[in-house]
């Protein structure tokens, strides 16, 4: 199958508000969780994800995993049970969990032969994009109005190509910025511009700062400035230079100034954080 062959069938979607089963089951149909309220970890067979609201999961069947949700609130989920095709549409119903071993249970999910991410487990944090597209399939499945079922099923296709494009674009932005922390990176103790940097991956200063923040959550000249901060550390604590000689390799000819970003960034001075590190 390729995904433009994708026609997927909706077992059954809706809202799950009770703590999840605290054991290992596995899912005979496909799954996608989009977490509405509360936080814990899902843990996988090969690997364990601490999530919080709006993370999202996506998964083939035959997917094994225990959820722990924190005790500090309810939990809350969006779950749409759903097959790629129509092979299984005689089994409407909501098919239960796998409590064991038995994989005669699983129903076959075809490989997705041109998107390799939907063979795999997808993980997104921070997916709130998606959540009103969630609700809507959610309230098209429990609808009784005509062809509402079928709607469903075609919004579904659709967040499944959304959530494919998202991550293959973000793939790609982070990327593009890969050269430009290099580049930060390896000059740090010199001057650097927005505009020199937007050189370097012919992006306008301002567009380029924008995916910054977007892809590593700070601006350039933060994202800068934590980084010369960290070198700084690194030399307060296992070197014998003084602090000028400190100041002026971190990009800093001013060594007031240096003082000034440092106890801004960590609340001491670089003379105090230097001798709790036990290093005159």
């Amino acid at each position: 199958m390729i995904a433009r062959d994708i026609n997927p069938f909706i077992r059954t979607a809706f809202i799950h508000s009770k703590f999840p089963l605290d054991i290992f089951v596995t899912c005979a149909d496909c799954r996608l969780f989009y977490v509405l309220s509360g936080d814990g970890t899902l843990i996988l067979k090969d690997k364990s994800h601490e999530f919080k609201k709006d993370t999202l999961f996506l998964w083939k069947s035959g997917t094994k995993y225990k959820w722990k949700f924190s005790k500090n609130n309810i939990p809350r989920l969006g779950i749409i049970n759903f097959d790629y095709c129509q092979d299984y549409r005689h089994l409407s119903t909501p098919i239960d969990l796998i409590l064991n071993d038995c994989e005669d249970e699983i129903l076959t999910t075809p490989s997705i032969r041109d998107v390799s991410l939907l063979n795999d487990k997808i993980i997104l944090d921070n997916a709130n994009v998606f959540k009103n597209d969630i609700m809507e399939i959610i309230q098209n499945c429990e609808s009784t109005s005509q062809f509402s079922k079928e709607l469903a099923d075609s919004n579904l296709k659709r967040l499944i190509i959304k959530i494919v494009r998202h991550i293959t674009e973000s793939s790609h932005s982070v990327s593009k910025l890969s050269p430009i922390l290099n580049y930060i990176h390896e000059n740090y103790n010199t001057e650097i511009s927005n505009k020199e940097l937007s050189k370097i991956v012919n992006y306008h200063p301002h567009h380029l700062n924008l995916l910054m923040k977007k892809q590593m959550g700070t601006t350039l000249h933060s994202y800068i400035t934590q980084y010369r901060m960290t070198e700084a550390l690194k030399m307060l604590a296992n070197t014998d230079k003084s602090i000028e000689a400190i100041a002026t390799e971190t990009g800093y000819k001013n060594p007031s100034h240096f003082h000034k970003i440092f106890k801004q960034t960590y609340g001491i001075s670089p003379s105090e954080y230097r001798k709790s590190t036990n290093i005159i």
